[in-house]
């Protein structure tokens, strides 16, 4: 179509069939508008996220893509058709940072004001022209010409009660909120998730959510949202590593060794991959792992067999558990049925997380798992309490580091007696004494660990969490022994090591009603 309106040479019939091209389909706005900047072939799976992006099937779409996919490029154009077929009203451009966002905003304007075909077809958006030295930027936000209002939005403000001519906002492109920096940072990652639960409540009508990221934390934001676009039709999740299959996704673009690129003959050289992993494989480091094949690899390798895990995951499939109370439940407590709650502790500031276990010691599987970065530690003791004595009065261990003790407290102020203790002597008086709860050392922490990763390997423990097994999946060997506590710098796997605690309840014997605690 576009071709025959080129060869007629009139340029009002050029101009026309390019704008209904572009109104026709979001693949047919790149087409007429952007093919010229391409500098390589299309690849496959980006002729499907142009289809995606029409927002025909799902009101919210995350596409996971490896570095050099052009998944911000094609966010910003089709933000740029939203704006020039006012599709929405009010658009807004999200990154952690609000001048990373504003950042965006300039591209679009610059779009906006000296595409010459843009401006050949849609005309000037603006009423006054605006100083684009790139020092200045943007001030965050504009509004063009046909009334189009788009804001740089960070992760730090929140979005409810945003307005436009009464309209609430319901179209947000939301860019560059996990990388290295946040994915270390408990704070940060929690701020995100918190923005994305404010975000994702107060929609407008028919609202259009385009995310895109890489992958490079199995327990970060990205990770959250999958698990939140887990069972909901609204919601699809498109995941693209550079390497699938053997195969490169993206052949006019990569090649596997600076040979094959050398002997190119192509105009634009393609990228050598061999080159790549030279260059992000630094220090240990597998960021080629991470940021090219969607692999959250960190220094360490995986501690969990990672094939084990994800056939696990891939039985749970989109099978969810039952909410309630802010417990995950996968079954009923058995009359008669031996089993054990820990808990992994921390102190409710909203930094860190504490969650509980609770597993079938007859047949090793999670039944129930509750947590909270929130929760008062006064407050967990009487969680566990509660759901003790509906579990015919089993055995509770929370973990006794640091704050845990006053989980300890509350236990005992219950008047519940079936506490996790150990014995030992004091070292002063040389008495024996009974310490209760679980005690986290550089000695008993890679025990515990290696007795859960041999246990559920073996497949004698069968874990229903989702987010517990994708902690497991980011598990690296040298977690196994870092006992540093940072709540701004570490991610803290509270489910793995709430669930490493109670699997050590098997160990504690019963004998004729009574238990018989270890030594």
């Amino acid at each position: 179509m576009l071709r025959k309106a080129y060869a007629t040479g009139d340029q009002q019939v050029i101009s026309q069939t390019r704008w209904s091209l572009g109104k026709e389909s979001f693949r047919g706005f790149v087409l007429a508008y952007y093919f010229e900047a391409m500098k390589y072939k299309n690849a496959d799976f980006l002729e499907k996220w142009q289809d995606l992006l029409e927002f025909d099937e799902f009101e919210m779409i995350l596409l996971i893509g490896f570095r050099g996919s052009a998944k911000t490029s094609l966010a910003k154009i089709w933000a740029t058709r939203v704006i020039l077929y006012k599709i929405h009203e009010l658009v807004g451009y999200v990154c952690y940072e609000k001048e990373k966002a504003s950042e965006s905003l300039f591209d679009i304007m610059t779009w906006l004001q000296s595409h010459p075909l843009i401006i050949q077809d849609f005309g000037d958006q603006f009423e006054k022209p605006i100083d684009l030295r790139p020092e200045k930027k943007t001030q965050g936000n504009f509004v063009t010409t046909s009334g189009v209002r788009v804001t740089a939005i960070s992760i730090s403000q929140t979005v409810r009660g945003k307005l436009h001519e009464f309209e609430r906002p319901n179209c947000y492109i939301v860019d560059d909120f996990e990388n290295n920096t946040t994915k270390r940072s408990a704070v940060m990652t929690f701020k995100t998730k918190e923005f994305f639960r404010e975000l994702l409540s107060g929609l407008g009508n028919n609202p259009n959510l385009l995310f895109i990221s890489n992958y490079i934390s199995d327990t970060g934001s990205v990770a959250w949202l999958e698990g939140f676009a887990n069972g909901n039709k609204d919601f699809h999740v498109e995941r693209q590593p550079l390497i699938l299959d053997g195969k490169i996704t993206w052949p006019d673009k990569y090649v596997l060794t600076d040979t094959e690129r050398e002997k190119s003959k192509q105009e634009e050289k393609p990228i050598s991959i061999e080159a790549l992993k030279r260059k992000l494989n630094k220090d240990g480091e597998k960021v080629f792992e991470q940021e090219m094949l969607l692999e959250p690899i960190t220094k360490g390798d995986m501690f969990f067999d990672r094939e084990i895990v994800d056939k696990r995951i891939k039985a749970i499939g989109s099978a969810k558990p039952v909410i309630k109370d802010g417990w995950k439940i996968w079954d009923e407590y058995r009359k008669g049925g031996n089993y054990a709650i820990a808990a992994d502790v921390a102190e409710g500031f909203g930094n860190d997380s504490s969650v509980i276990q609770v597993i079938d010691l007859d047949n090793g599987k999670q039944v129930r798992e509750f947590e909270s970065n929130l929760v008062q530690p006064s407050r967990l003791g009487k969680m566990m309490v509660e759901q003790g004595v509906k579990a015919n009065n089993c055995i509770l261990c929370p973990e006794r580091n640091s704050i845990g003790v006053a989980v300890v407290d509350s236990i005992k102020n219950e008047d519940y007696n079936n506490i996790y203790r150990e014995k030992s002597v004091d070292k002063i008086s040389n008495k024996p004494v009974q310490r209760f709860g679980w005690y986290t050392s550089s000695k008993t922490k890679p025990m515990m660990l290696f007795e859960f990763k041999r246990d559920f390997e073996a497949g004698e423990i069968e874990i229903n969490s989702l987010q517990l097994l994708r902690e497991m999946r980011a598990f690296t060997n040298d977690k196994v022994t870092d006992t540093r506590f940072d709540s701004e710098l570490s991610n803290h796997f509270d489910r793995v090591m709430a669930f490493a605690i109670v699997w050590q309840m098997r160990k504690v014997n019963r004998v004729k009603g009574f238990v018989n605690y270890s030594s």
